[in-house]
C-alpha cells in the first residue's frame, strides 16, 4: 500500500507531509514482520490487506515510538513482536506462512 493510500486509512490529509517518512517506515515494517512471522521472501498479491491493516495497528499502538525512534540505513529502531499484534491479524496471516525446514 503507497503512503497515500495508508493516509487515507488513518484520516491523515494528503498534502500532510510532516509524517511520510513515519508511515514510509511502518509500512517496511509492517512487511517485514508478515515475511518473518510467515518465513516468506515474497508478499503475494492476496497478502496485502492484512499489511495494510498491520500498518494501520502499528501506527495506533507504535506512533510515539516510531516518532522517537529512527533509521540507520535500511535498518529502523522500532521493535515490536507478536504480542504486540492483534489475534485476528496473526490469524489471517496464518495461510500464508510456510514451514520452515532446518
Amino acid at each position: 500500500m503507497p503512503v497515500p493510500e495508508l493516509k487515507t486509512r488513518l484520516g491523515i490529509a494528503l498534502d500532510d507531509a510532516s509524517q511520510d517518512a513515519m508511515l514510509d517506515l511502518m509500512l517496511t515494517d509492517a512487511q517485514a514482520y508478515f515475511k518473518d512471522y510467515c518465513n516468506r521472501d515474497d508478499i503475494p498479491l492476496e497478502a496485502e490487506s492484512v499489511i495494510d491493516r498491520l500498518s494501520v495497528v502499528l501506527y495506533s499502538r507504535n506512533a510515539d515510538q516510531y516518532k522517537q525512534g529512527g533509521a540507520v540505513g535500511a535498518y529502523s529502531t522500532t521493535n515490536f513482536g507478536e504480542d504486540d499484534i492483534p489475534k485476528s491479524i496473526n490469524r489471517q496471516l496464518r495461510p500464508y506462512r510456510k514451514v520452515k525446514l532446518l
